[in-house]
């Protein structure tokens, strides 16, 4: 197999129906001012085999350099392990030959494609990346869960945590003006101020991206007062991500994401979404205890993300 280096236009012609929303080449040219350049690799044979694109800056190639998670895009229905290890191996050499001295690179949690993780993880580890870390990644698996057997499958608390809020008279609203979208970002913005949590994007950030993403925005209204929101991207076939979600700081006794969580879970069954990805509970592999727990008594389930790098020779 041949690795050549192809324009970020010819990666997404080939790619963009095979992967997901943040390998794609609009999202990656619309975060462009995010890395000093972008560049796209592709193996093939007779037939195209894989494809990767990467963010460079100085010394190094980072994929992600803007996003949750990358990955290898494969270009036919089945590959094999020996193009995954030839590819990352040829990957490697193009980036000594052009003094890269560490490529790292996160991979998606498994509800976005477990064979195609265990043999990228298999390759990296055989071409010498070693494991950065490991984040716990948390979603909900709408395969298993159904709106009239969800209060079963959670804890006891959460479920007393869902009954106040339903009592309270909470309701869900979806956005649909740009003020509406502008709210919801103003209520998370409050709510991590609050917890002294950093926000990677801004609120100008958040609404280009919408632009160019799939998108759902969300309030949770009582007596028509925003007190919680949610923003979530559709991240890949059936699957969509909260990107972010939150409630303002003095609502906690209404118990409101016990609300959302539930409120998210109808819309997207109905909607045909398999699942729902929450995110990672944890920063480069050190877990928030407390949201860890959260997340699996309203009904999560733990998955992995994995990063990976690799320390080049000069």
């Amino acid at each position: 197999m041949e690795v050549l280096e192809i324009t970020l236009e010819e990666y997404g012609n080939i790619t963009d129906n095979r992967t997901n929303v943040f390998c794609q080449s609009n999202f990656l040219r619309h975060n462009l001012y995010k890395a000093d350049t972008v560049r796209c690799f592709l193996g093939h044979d007779k037939k195209n085999r894989l494809a990767l694109a990467v963010g460079e800056s100085e010394w190094e190639w980072n994929a992600p350099f803007s996003a949750p998670f990358s990955t290898i895009a494969e270009l036919q229905t089945y590959i094999k392990i020996d193009y995954y290890y030839e590819f990352i191996k040829k990957i490697n050499e193009i980036a000594k030959a052009n003094a890269i001295q560490r490529i790292s690179v996160m991979l998606p949690p498994d509800i976005y494609g477990m064979a195609q993780n265990a043999k990228t993880e298999n390759a990296l580890l055989g071409n010498g990346y070693q494991l950065e870390y490991q984040e716990l990644n948390y979603s909900f698996n709408l395969h298993e869960v159904e709106p009239n057997n969800y209060e079963k499958m959670i804890h006891r608390n959460a479920r007393k945590n869902l009954n106040i809020a339903i009592k309270k008279g909470l309701s869900l609203k979806k956005c649909t003006s740009e003020d509406d979208k502008r709210l919801a970002y103003q209520v998370i913005k409050a709510n991590r101020s609050n917890k002294g949590y950093y926000l990677a994007m801004s609120e100008e950030e958040v609404l280009s991206t919408s632009h160019i993403v799939k998108n759902d925005f969300f309030l949770v209204e009582l007596n028509g007062n925003a007190i919680a929101s949610a923003v979530v991207f559709h991240a890949a076939n059936n699957i969509v991500q909260v990107i972010y979600w939150g409630d303002l700081p003095s609502v906690g006794e209404f118990k409101p994401i016990n609300f959302l969580a539930f409120e998210l879970i109808k819309y997207y069954k109905a909607k045909g979404i398999s699942h729902i990805d929450i995110g990672p509970s944890s920063l480069k592999g050190e877990p928030n205890m407390g949201l860890c727990g959260f997340k699996e008594s309203i009904g999560c389930e733990v998955t992995s993300k994995h990063r990976f790098k690799i320390e080049l020779k000069k």
